[in-house]
């Protein structure tokens, strides 16, 4: 069984670097297992024994002349391949003028690399260099081609081995520091202090690189692709004519390559397999063993591994490729030995059996201890199978074989091998046995699909063994290979034919590098869910949906489903939701053809495109002049480039791949993914995620039944749409694609397993509309429709386009990061901007559009740990919505200066006090605990005044800082203006007898709902987050010549054990928890569940406060998934926070959803067929619902909003009043 402890986090010498989609993927905290498994299967037989001729070893001591006649380099580089070959299998040419990959050596500062790159030549590593997208600088992938413009590179490794030092290979003229121990170098010279590597520290006219502090290094989760470094003096080495020779036997050889190998690879767990003898006859001594099962490499283990590799392997054996490639299928189950315990002695040819031995450390009785059991939570293992010939011998599993669940008969093929003179043909199952462990399950102790990957080796493939007659050997050459080459595809793997010997160690490493892009980070796999995201117009319901994964690109789809009596449904007339919340399996949703229910990859805009050629797209980007919107051609993207070169260079690819990857960008299947031999057709994955954007609806008018509505939503694909709803069908009007992506489509084209998350347009679209006060968007009569989007994870931007004609292009208005003047705090442009009318952006005294919005996050704010000031991201700004210009900065040294220390990424709530038509008050949250109120007094922004209404966080004054009370807001407040029934305490002197007496009186506040929670780190279990409506009782706007006390969390009276339900109070215990209450500046519920927390903006509606909250779950003992988190509604009184409905909480499907979705709909009646394309025109009234898996009816059909509150109390405050 499978045991994971998630709560290892307590434990261990590091905090991570969050997301949010960790809720998805997990985090490396709550991590095991999360190195591959590798099992070599080791060809000890006679024919091993021939010779062959290689170059002698590497000699480090020597230096090697150039090659290709060039002439050695002054300057010392380091060269690199990265992946499993992005070139094929070509190594760098060293020292020649045209190679670019390569760096200078000066600027490597892992320090792991340093000792094999000096003695061997080479070595395996997870790099990273150092690159900006605005202001904030991050660890990222080094381009697959081209190292000319790394400036500083390091490793995840020196993180894992916590090593600190950054010394440059390069010696020679090291700056040193105060303690005489020399530093690296960046591309400019400047010498590099030690540390870990960071992300977000610094600025880009001031980089920090490095921390001392392991706990605030990068990530080492998310690998990448496997980078290998060479020196220049082993290229020169490698691929020297004048290298001595020397004769050694294959199986010399091949030893001297896996130990290289193994030795370069420092983070594969391997294991070893060799061949019994297999002799005399079948059914003897057949199959192999395993002389050690896969273990962790520590120097013991790996001495070990080495030690049998290097003086306990003879050539004596046969070739029962078959048969030990069924026993380490038995190993993989955890099934008994079979063949591993049949080698023995064999006095005819002096074979001593079972040396060297096998291991029995990964035995109980008789059976295997499977490498797939506790604290391993991969679901894949890697065998690479070495051998230089064909199958001999290898028949005895065949039946055992057949008798396999999946046994494919085609997969059998015929294989001819020498037996004494003969040449003989027989059935061999290798292929159909690699088919069966890599499509079954093949341990069903273990929860979920456990598999194997069998990647093959020919080496230097012949039969030495009839030089006589070279026509079998050539037969048999030729099947061997069809026989590994079969193999390998159908066990998912590749098959490397090895012709010239020195040639091993590379298609060796090729095969480990192929393990480890497939699961080299592979930690707790997450439930393959689907996080929906409702936005309702009309009668339709559009869902934005993804398919997380463990790879740069996830799938994304959009979805429609219609709100009738009964619910939502689909095409057919059941309700279309489970009790999950999700979309039941037998679903046909409203775009789709064919039942599509969930699924991610089925269905929606997924099928429309599917239904389309890429040509056939309209697809924009800003390429124009000024950076005007044009279509997205090569041409245009030179134009704007100004250079092929300098476009290659920023898309991260050469200029011969420009072409194919611009059509990959814009739709084109050009890696075949779907394997249907079509390069030209869509790629089914082309949407892209709409990880956090949610979709925006824009109704364009038209006649009652024919209402023309369009949905623009953003992809982490690097576009935002727009489609148009036709009904019972979908279309895409057009993408947008800006071109500050253009350098993610080389990562998101390679989708490496294990590379990091690639954002793009991530964030929420927002509109404004001014259709002349006729419903419909006529441009043609100067009616505006324009949306305005941010980046969110994906960068600082923010873009605004104009969309008035849907049919024609979008134009660009503008587009602001945090390279444009005047907006230099800008953080990760997580604040979906606000439109609002203000008096500092008037025309002629009439109001012009105005959007306002935070300055964002600050990555910073990611790393663990109680948080810090940040240096980003603090502050709001004001732009004119038509063109961009900034109208004012409530910044650090701003048109008014913010005082606050924290960033910003949630919206600002806005408040038009006095009904004028302008906004005048702002309330929003900071990643500190702090909300701020800010007053907008007349049009002179002198008049306005910024204070502290709240400090609920680590901020709180008289706070120490601590993880439990570090509080953050990443969602906007909620504003209600509400008039509560207060009660007022009167003391009186009566006869000398005091006499408490209580009246109620209606007063008006402002109550403000927020909860806290941090959206980047949903796994977090130490803060102690809650919900809070705050009444403000300044109802006016003004600007405080005293600013009023800031409420902190004491000041708010406690809710969380709901007291006003307590039924066994008396009046009089009652009137004085009232009065106790009254006192307070608001409640507060503290929410109970281990790492719960609110990270989306309430709602309010007839007197009941909405909150969402999220509680992080983890998989228990016997399996390694997230089992996906329990997200809560909690409906309360808003005034007294008591249960409204049967329970205070009510649990929602999915992770974490956005704010409660509020629907209309016809009332459901008894009768009511739930029709939607014939609804009941009798009545025509509608009822207000609250989406949830049991939906809420908030007000009925004839205006009763609270017909449904089971548990009514007063909606009353007390507060004392002096007499």
């Amino acid at each position: 069984m499978k045991y994971v402890f998630f709560f290892l986090s307590c434990l261990l010498p590091w905090v991570a670097y969050s997301e949010d989609i960790e809720l998805y993927l997990g985090n490396e905290s709550t991590t095991v297992g999360i190195t591959p498994k590798v099992l070599i299967i080791f060809d000890n037989s006679g024919s091993m024994n021939q010779l062959v001729t290689i170059n002698a070893p590497y000699d480090p001591n020597f230096t090697y002349p150039a090659v290709g006649g060039f002439n050695s380099l002054s300057e010392k580089f380091i060269y690199f391949t990265k992946g499993t070959g992005v070139d094929g299998q070509s190594l760098p040419t060293p020292d020649s003028p045209s190679e670019q990959r390569r760096f200078l050596a000066s600027i490597l500062s892992c320090d792991f690399a340093h000792e094999p790159l000096a003695t061997k030549g080479f070595v395996n590593v997870n790099l990273r260099e150092y690159t900006f997208k605005g202001s904030s600088g991050t660890w990222e992938e080094i381009p697959d081609n081209n190292g000319a413009n790394l400036e500083i590179v390091d490793c995840l490794e020196d993180i894992e081995y916590d090593i600190l030092n950054n010394t440059s290979i390069r010696n020679i003229n090291s700056g040193t520091d105060a303690d005489g121990k020399p530093y690296g170098f960046d591309k400019d010279g400047k010498p590099l202090p030690d540390g870990y590597p960071a992300d977000g520290l610094g600025t880009k006219k001031k980089p920090v690189y490095y921390t001392t502090d392991i706990n605030n290094a990068i990530s080492t989760a998310e690998k990448g692709e496997i980078v290998t470094l060479y020196s220049d003096n082993y290229l020169r080495y490698s691929q020297s004519d004048t290298v001595e020779k020397e004769n050694v036997s294959k199986l010399e050889a091949a030893k001297r390559a896996v130990v290289s190998v193994v030795e370069s690879f420092h983070n594969v767990d391997f294991g070893l397999q060799i061949f019994n003898l297999n002799h005399a006859g079948e059914n003897t001594r057949d199959g192999g063993r395993i002389v050690m099962g896969i273990q962790p490499m520590n120097i013991a283990t790996r001495a070990e591994l080495l030690g049998i590799l290097e003086t306990d392997i003879d050539g004596e054996t046969n070739t029962p490729l078959c048969e030990s490639l069924y026993e380490a299928s038995r190993y993989f189950g955890g099934l008994s030995v079979d063949f591993g315990d049949n080698d023995s002695n064999y006095s005819d040819i002096n074979y001593k059996g079972n040396t060297p031995p096998r291991d029995t450390g990964i035995e109980t009785g008789k059976n295997y201890l499977s490498p797939f059991g506790a604290n391993y939570c991969g679901d894949n293992v890697h065998v690479i199978m070495i051998t230089d010939g064909a199958p001999t011998q290898d028949q005895a599993a065949n039946s055992k074989i057949a008798a396999m669940p999946g046994f494919d008969a085609s997969k059998v093929r015929k294989v001819r091998s020498r037996f004494g003179s003969s040449l003989i043909s027989k059935d061999n199952y290798l292929a159909a046995l690699a088919d069966i462990l890599h499509n079954q399950d093949i341990n069903g102790n273990v929860e979920g699909k456990q598999n194997i990957t069998l990647n093959t080796i020919g080496f230097a493939l012949q039969d030495f063994a009839d030089p006589d007659n070279p026509t079998n050997s050539e037969l048999i050459d030729d099947d061997a290979k069809k026989l590994l080459d079969a193999a390998a595809a159908a066990g998912g793997g590749e098959f490397y034919n090895v012709e010239e010997p020195e040639k091993l160690v590379i298609e060796l490493s090729s095969a480990l590098r192929n393990a480890l892009s497939v699961n080299a980070t592979f930690t707790a796999p997450a439930v393959a869910s689907n996080n929906f995201d409702r936005t309702q117009t009309l009668d339709s319901v559009y869902y934005a949906m993804f398919l997380p994964e463990r790879r740069p690109r996830w799938a994304g789809n959009l979805k429609k489903l219609k709100i009738s009596g009964s619910g939502l449904v689909g095409t057919g007339k059941e309700p279309a939701l489970n009790d999950d919340g999700n979309i039941k399996d037998d679903v046909t949703t409203i775009w789709s053809t064919n039942d599509d229910g969930a699924d991610v990859n089925e269905g929606g805009v997924v099928e429309m495109f599917q239904n389309m050629t890429p040509s056939s797209r309209t697809v924009y980007s800003d390429l124009g002049s000024s950076g005007a919107i044009i279509d997205f051609t090569k041409d245009n993207a030179v134009t704007a480039f100004e250079t092929e070169a300098k476009l290659a260079a920023f898309m991260k690819v050469t200029e011969a791949d420009l072409d194919g990857l611009i059509d990959w960008a814009k739709g084109s299947d050009v890696d075949d993914d779907d394997n249907d031999k079509s390069t030209t057709d869509m790629r089914k994955d082309v949407f892209g995620d709409p990880l956090h954007s949610r979709p925006l609806v824009i109704n364009y008018g038209g006649s009652a039944d024919n209402q023309d509505v369009r949905i623009i939503v953003g992809t982490n694909a690097g576009a935002l749409h727009m489609f148009e709803d036709e009904g019972d069908t979908v279309k895409e009007n057009w993408a947008f694609m800006p071109k500050e992506f253009f350098n993610n489509y080389s990562e998101l084209r390679v989708n490496a397993s294990g590379s990091g998350k690639v954002y793009g347009l991530d964030g929420t679209p927002v509109s404004y509309i001014d259709d002349g006060g006729d419903g419909t968007v006529d441009h043609t009569k100067g009616d505006k429709a324009w949306v305005f989007v941010g980046s969110r994870r994906g960068g600082s931007s923010y873009y605004a386009l104009d969309i008035s004609n849907p049919d024609a292009a979008p134009k660009l208005l503008w587009h602001i990061n945090d390279e444009t003047n005047g907006f230099n705090e800008l953080g990760q442009s997580w604040s979906t901007p606000r439109v609002i009318n203000s008096l500092i952006n008037t025309d002629s005294g009439k109001a012009k559009p105005t959007l306002v919005f935070a300055a964002g996050y600050a990555a910073s704010k990611d790393a663990g740990g109680v948080g810090t000031n940040d240096s980003l991201g603090r502050g709001l700004y004001f732009v004119d919505a038509a063109t961009g210009a900034q109208k004012l900065a409530i910044t650090p040294g701003g048109d008014i200066d913010f005082s606050g220390n924290d960033s910003i990424p949630a919206a600002v709530s806005a408040l038009d006090s006095d009904s004028d038509g302008f906004a005048d008050r702002l309330y929003f949250g900071d990643t500190g605990g702090v909300v701020w109120r800010l007053d907008m007094v007349g049009a002179d922004s002198d008049d306005w005044g910024l204070i502290k209404l709240a400090s609920l966080g680590r901020q709180a004054e008289g706070n120490k800082p601590t993880e439990a009370n570090d509080r953050r807001f990443f969602s906007e407040p909620t504003i209600t203006r509400a008039l509560i029934s207060e009660t007022f305490k009167y003391t009186t002197i009566v006869d000398g007898n005091s006499d408490e007496q209580f009246h109620q009186s209606a007063v008006p506040y402002d109550a403000i709902l927020i909860g806290s929670g941090n959206r980047a780190d949903p796994l977090d279990t130490l803060t102690n987050d809650m919900l809070f409506m705050i009444k403000d009782g300044n109802i006016i706007t003004q600007k405080f010549d005293s600013a009023p006390a800031v409420i902190g969390v004491n000041d708010l009276y406690d809710y969380t054990g709901n007291p006003f339900a307590n039924q066994s109070l008396s009046d009089t215990e009652r009137e004085q928890l009232a009065f106790a209450v009254s006192e307070e500046d608001g409640w507060r519920i503290s929410l109970q569940g281990s790492g719960e927390k609110s990270v989306t903006q309430p709602e309010a509606i007839a007197g009941v406060a909405y909150y969402n909250s999220f509680i992080p779950t983890f998989a228990s003992a016997g399996t390694c998934a997230l089992d996906g988190g329990k997200a809560q509604l909690y409906a309360v009184d808003l005034a007294l926070g008591t249960t409204v409905y049967e329970t205070r909480i009510i649990e929602l499907p999915g992770i974490i959803n956005e704010k409660p979705t509020i629907v209309t709909r016809p009332p459901t009646t008894d009768d009511d067929e739930s029709d939607p394309d014939n609804p009941k025109e009798t009545d025509q009234r509608t009822e207000v619902v609250l989406l949830a898996p049991d939906e809420k009816t908030i007000c009925d059909a004839n205006g009763n909003c609270d017909g449904l509150r089971l548990k009514t109390m007063r909606t009353a405050l007390y507060v004392e009043e002096d007499n």
